[in-house]
């Protein structure tokens, strides 16, 4: 556009200049004063134009200048009342890390205005900067990928207090990197309920267990005849109320397991050590039971060496409540078979087959959820619960939970695990 009102300008002074020379032509006489003029009218009138131009030019960049302030503003503006209006501590930095602007809780909790200079602001952070969050702060700007922590932190001259922290990267419209958000959380008040319920739930299971632990020890006694021969009906008597006292106390530890796993206060203990001989371990633990309703466990290990890498505890818990299960759902006189499936992708696939009546897909959803039974006759205390403990157990494994149902009467629990065993500890095996 500038271009063509430059052609306009110079066309506009040759056409004078042709002017000029027309009078020339014809004789006219052009006085001195009058050339004068004309070449003086021309440049003015060129002058103008240009300027014109150049005017209008700078108007209109001014008018897309403020445009584009007033933009910005806006989009300030809206940025700043979302950061204001989020309940927990929020700040943003750049791509390198340096403090940007904060919301309205963080400029309390940390005593920095918000308008306060990024210099000053970050002086205040920068006291609660450790290895560990420089290093966190470091994972989130390179691999793009947030990442989200609890941790106690002393703020000033405030008592020490626990933030859930969250921090995430901001990309642009291109993908690209431009800064990064950090949220705080206090969570305080959650963490003290956490603490009371704890305390609640190993008080309870405490109280429970020892009187508990004083009747099975006391039938143990009557039983082996440290206190004298008992006749066979008080025998009878005496293992079935022994039976009754081990599932209470395998209960209370169910309860127990299951509150801890919900509230991630279990670590795993993982070694290596034979699945096969384990199951053979649980076989001889519940065998009682299987003999009073007259059913043959029988174990089937398929290929492998039997090794996993897990936590044996846990993984023992889940096959005795999975096997349990297996006997008091099974038909009497029938067989429970339990196959162990090793591949040599490092896959063990752990199940138990029994014959029991069929369980429809509407209710087998919902059978490894809390306190869930597939039959009301089976609504025996703690066998949901167990069911759902083992789910939890299976999965904070990395593996996953098998349920299979057959109109014909056959029903599959079980579990998979993906366990990579070193060659050398199957060489020592072998």
């Amino acid at each position: 556009m500038y271009k063509t009102n430059k052609t306009k300008i110079k066309i506009t002074y040759y056409i004078l200049l042709v002017l000029i020379m027309i009078f020339i032509v014809r004789n006219t006489p052009v006085t001195e004063a009058m050339a004068t003029m004309i070449v003086l009218s021309t440049l003015l009138v060129a002058t103008n134009i240009e300027n014109f131009v150049l005017l209008r030019k700078f108007i209109r960049q001014n008018a897309e200048d403020a445009k584009l302030r007033k933009d910005i503003i806006k989009k300030k503006s809206k940025i700043t009342a979302i950061l204001n209006n989020l309940p927990i501590m929020t700040f943003l930095q750049d791509s390198e890390g340096r403090y940007i602007r904060g919301n309205r809780k963080f400029a309390e909790t940390f005593k920095c205005p918000e308008e306060e200079a990024p210099r000053e602001a970050m002086a205040h952070l920068i006291k609660y900067h450790t290895e560990e969050s420089i290093e966190e702060e470091r994972r989130v700007l390179d691999t793009l990928s947030s990442v989200n922590y609890v941790r106690k932190l002393a703020i000033l001259d405030n008592p020490p207090t626990w933030y859930r922290i969250n921090r995430s990267p901001i990309l642009n419209e291109n993908g690209e990197l431009f800064g990064m958000v950090t949220t705080m959380d206090d969570i305080e008040a959650e963490m003290d309920i956490a603490k009371q319920k704890e305390t609640y739930i190993a008080t309870l299971t405490h109280d429970l267990k020892v009187p508990t632990l004083a009747q099975i020890r006391s039938l143990e006694l009557l039983l082996n005849g440290s206190l004298g021969e008992l006749t066979p009906e008080q025998k009878e008597i005496s293992q079935l109320t022994l039976d009754s006292c081990n599932y209470m106390l395998d209960m209370i530890s169910t309860i127990l397991s299951t509150y801890r796993y919900e509230d991630n206060g279990i670590e795993l203990d993982h070694t290596e050590f034979d699945i096969v001989e384990l199951t053979t371990e649980v076989c001889k633990e519940v065998d009682y039971f299987a003999r009073d309703k007259h059913i043959v466990v029988i174990i089937k290990p398929h290929l492998g060496s039997g090794i996993i890498r897990a936590d044996k505890m846990q993984i023992k818990r889940v096959i005795m409540n999975l096997l349990s299960n297996s006997i008091a759902y099974a038909k009497e006189n029938s067989n429970v078979l339990i196959e162990i499936i090793q591949n040599s992708n490092g896959m063990t696939e752990y199940l138990i087959k029994n014959t029991s009546t069929y369980i429809p897909p509407a209710v087998m959803k919902d059978l490894f959820s809390k306190y869930v039974t597939h039959k009301s006759k089976y609504n025996k205390v703690g066998i949901g619960l167990g069911l759902y403990l083992s789910r939890q157990i299976i999965e904070k494994h990395g593996g996953s939970m098998i349920a299979q149902s057959n109109p014909k009467d056959e029903n599959i629990f079980g579990f998979k695990l993906d366990n990579k065993i070193p060659a050398a500890t199957l060489a020592k095996k072998h």
